[in-house]
């Protein structure tokens, strides 16, 4: 068979051609999706118009989760019978720390409010709360890396702080890794009880560096006991102090963890409404 007797040969499309159809489809779709979005805008805004004032003051704003942007809209009185919505924050434009808004940001919002929860439970007994579960989960940390498998996590901090399961998972999404089943300790106890406001915790971390100036990550009994002043940790929630609760727990090597020392401050901490209370109460203990 002939070159000839097949018939003429196709012809082939550039490369670049290729390159420029797919760019006009992908405008075009996107074209498509804005076009979506504000037509959806609109109709949030004509709908807030329709509702009236008392609605516009349940709803203001909104999340658009396509692209993660925020817009707030204002009600706007104009005289007497006169009244409109306008945009009080455009849409695109607010952002947090240079980045757009995700649905874990306002997750955090319930995250405080279960934090003040738990704080408001603990009263009166946060620090043995707080340092019985840290031996808890230290205990299941079998690799030692801190990392806990969320069913461990979900179970111990139900048991342990009166967790509601809807609750561990507002606080999975803010403070655990998406995808992974097992999550940091730490930080989901961070989430989950709140921290120490930045004052508190400088003098806090001002202390154990005097404890343990070469980092280590623990510290022995014989320099508590050094520079410990037992007197001043005594009340707000605190039924042994600091020194009596550690020679309590049987210390293998005669050492304390980082850790421990932190559960313990923390728990006094949500026990002291004061930072000055706080802060003076750390310095007189150890001499700071």
């Amino acid at each position: 068979i002939t070159e000839r007797s097949r018939g003429p040969r196709p012809k082939e499309v550039p490369m670049l051609a290729l390159e420029g159809l797919r760019d006009r489809e992908e405008e075009e779709a996107l074209t498509v999706e804005k076009k979506k979005q504000t037509v959806i805008e609109q109709m949030m805004v004509d709908q807030l118009c329709r509702c009236g004032h008392e609605a516009c003051r349940e709803l203001i704003g909104f999340f658009f989760t396509c692209d993660h942007t925020l817009t707030v809209y204002e009600y706007r009185s104009f005289g007497k019978n006169r009244c409109n919505v306008l945009p009080f924050i455009a849409r695109g434009v607010y952002k947090t720390r240079g980045r757009t808004y995700c649905l874990a940001d306002f997750s955090k919002i319930f995250a405080g409010c279960i934090s003040g929860a738990v704080c408001d439970r603990m009263r009166g007994h946060a620090i043995q709360t707080l340092t019985t579960l840290g031996r808890k989960l230290t205990c299941l940390d079998l690799q030692e890396n801190g990392f806990l498998v969320k069913e461990k996590l979900r179970k111990c901090l139900m048991e342990d702080l009166s967790l509601s399961p809807q609750d561990f998972d507002t606080v999975w999404r803010i403070a655990g890794p998406q995808g992974e089943v097992t999550a940091d300790a730490a930080a989901i106890m961070r989430a989950v009880t709140g921290e120490m406001s930045e004052a508190r915790k400088a003098v806090f971390i001002k202390v154990y560096v005097k404890l343990d100036p070469h980092k280590t990550g623990s510290i022995t009994l014989i320099d508590i006991e050094k520079f410990y002043w037992a007197k001043q940790d005594l009340g707000h929630g605190a039924k042994t102090d600091f020194l009596t609760c550690i020679r309590n727990r049987g210390r293998v090597g005669g050492k304390v963890s980082y850790a421990e020392f932190e559960d313990y401050y923390e728990g006094l901490s949500i026990e002291i409404p004061s930072d000055e209370e706080y802060i003076s109460i750390l310095t007189s203990t150890w001499s700071i």
